[in-house]
């Protein structure tokens, strides 16, 4: 089989404990040709000293080795710069608390370059304690794992997790992450491949907090077929630090997300794409958008959006904030 060149991405933030993990994941993949890039976005622990422990065998490994600090600028910055020094014909971003399995990187690259259409997969995933155990995990109230042991609420893989939210949603088909699928709900899984090629036609990032792979998977679902691999090839790290345990974070990136999108398919030529925003965001119907209840309505030429607290079969609105002025090239 062809070896193209594959991009290896670690953006990295105070995770001492955990990035010699993921570097150690990347060195590990049976792919041979692979290139390795990592950046510390100031990390305030040992996060780049670990690193840099690790340079003499990645060095070996790698076709070509960049590791570098900068001071704190978040990670859609992070990602961008990342993604700017890459040259391989795929990349694949791995966060520097998570890990691959061996054949991640050989796996995924075989079905893109048997599908020309494909513009990223994306593989089923494990979960795992922040000891690297794997576990059968259920979110609690308070939005952090719980391993239950043998009850049923548990799921193997975040593939099976994200099966029992969406029941009848078949990963298998070609509409799998479609544009219109992701702004009903956003089915994330980590560990995917992108087509390099694609992911540069839109970074870099807005630079702003938001939703980065939410973000990142709106733009290629608008530019080509996304792949399920029905295969655990990632494990996805569950601990109390990361940002999808940080409720109000959560929400101030979501409504970023929202934000932005609306920018983008106001551009010239996403005219269909708007129109499919239109159908799903615009309804006086309650969706459930980031971890509140909120509906979005349009008062001439902007919209806001009303978050609501339904007691006693009435709906009680405890937040109104208008987000986004509407440009003219809405229309009515």
């Amino acid at each position: 089989m062809d070896t193209p060149l594959v991009s290896i991405i670690i953006p990295a933030y105070n995770h001492e404990p955990f990035i010699e993990g993921a570097v150690r994941s990347a060195l590990a993949q049976d792919y041979p040709n692979l290139e390795l890039l990592v950046l510390d976005d100031g990390s305030t622990d040992n996060t780049y000293a670990r690193l840099q422990q690790l340079r003499p065998a990645c060095e070996k490994r790698f076709a070509r080795v960049v590791f570098a600090t900068q001071p704190n600028a978040g990670t859609a910055v992070t990602m961008s710069r990342l993604v700017a020094q890459c040259r391989g014909k795929y990349i694949s971003a791995c966060a520097s608390d998570d890990e691959y399995l061996p054949a991640c990187v050989s796996t995924q690259v075989a079905v893109l370059e048997a599908h020309p259409e494909a513009v990223q997969t994306l593989p089923d995933n494990y979960f795992i304690a922040p000891d690297g155990t794997r576990l059968e995990r259920a979110w609690n109230k308070n939005d952090t794992y719980e391993p239950l042991g043998s009850d049923p609420k548990n799921y193997p893989t975040f593939a099976a997790f994200w099966q029992a939210q969406m029941p009848g949603h078949d990963f298998h088909t070609a509409d799998f992450h479609s544009y219109e699928n992701l702004l009903k709900k956003h089915n994330f899984l980590n560990g995917g491949v992108w087509r390099s090629q694609t992911i540069k036609d839109f970074f870099p990032l807005p630079q702003c907090k938001l939703s980065e792979d939410y973000y990142i998977s709106l733009q290629l679902a608008k530019r080509g077929r996304v792949i399920f691999v029905d295969q655990p090839l990632f494990n996805y790290r569950m601990h109390p630090g990361q940002t999808v345990c940080n409720r109000a974070l959560l929400q101030e990136n979501e409504q970023n997300l929202f934000t932005q999108e609306l920018q983008q398919v106001c551009r010239p030529g996403q005219e269909h794409w708007k129109e499919i925003l239109q159908k799903v965001w615009f309804t006086p119907q309650r969706r459930r958008k980031g971890f509140a209840w909120c509906y979005i309505e349009r008062r001439n030429n902007y919209f806001r959006s009303q978050r609501v607290l339904h007691l006693f079969g009435k709906d009680f609105v405890y937040h109104t904030r208008q987000r986004f002025t509407l440009p003219a090239c809405w229309g009515k």
